[in-house]
C-alpha cells in the first residue's frame, strides 16, 4: 500500500464561512499566504470551494479589462498592477457564497496520494479537501 492523504495532508485547515464578504475572502487568502480554501456553512459542513481563481472568474473581468486596456506610451507594453491590487478592488458586499465552486472533490484520509494525484490532474485542480463524513479534516 502506498502513502495515504492522512500521512501527508494540512491538518490545521483555513476555511471561510458562506457569509463572509469577499474582502474578507481577500485579507484571509493573502494573510494565510493561500491560494484557495474550502467554504463551510453555519454547522461547519463542506458547502464549496473557493480560490483566487475564482476572484477573477467572477466579477473582476471588468476590473481586469479596464487594467489591459491602459497601455503605456510603448504600445506593446501593457502595466499590470500585482495581483493583490487588482484584488482589492473588488466590492465588500458580495459574499463568499456567491463565488464559490460548490462541486467540491474530496478524498478520505484513508485515499492514496497515487489517486489523489490522478484527480487533480484529471480535473485540472490544485487542491483536494480531506473530509470525514461531512468534516473536513485536511487538505
Amino acid at each position: 500500500m502506498g502513502v495515504s492523504a492522512s500521512e501527508i495532508m494540512t491538518r490545521e485547515v483555513i476555511s471561510v464561512q458562506t457569509s463572509a464578504t469577499i474582502q474578507e475572502l481577500v485579507e484571509l487568502i493573502f494573510s494565510k499566504r493561500v491560494s484557495g480554501v474550502p467554504v463551510l456553512d453555519e454547522d461547519s459542513k463542506l458547502v464549496g470551494i473557493v480560490s483566487k481563481t475564482d476572484l477573477i472568474t467572477h466579477g473582476l473581468e471588468q476590473e481586469l479589462s479596464s487594467i489591459l486596456g491602459k497601455k503605456t506610451e510603448n504600445t506593446r507594453h501593457v502595466e499590470l498592477p500585482d495581483f493583490e491590487n487588482i484584488l482589492g478592488s473588488v466590492q465588500t458586499a458580495e459574499t463568499v457564497d456567491q463565488i464559490m465552486t460548490t462541486d467540491v472533490i474530496t478524498a478520505s484520509p484513508s485515499s492514496e496520494i497515487r489517486e489523489i494525484v490522478r484527480i487533480m490532474l484529471e480535473h485540472r485542480i490544485h487542491r483536494v479537501i480531506i473530509t470525514e463524513g461531512e468534516k473536513v479534516v485536511g487538505v
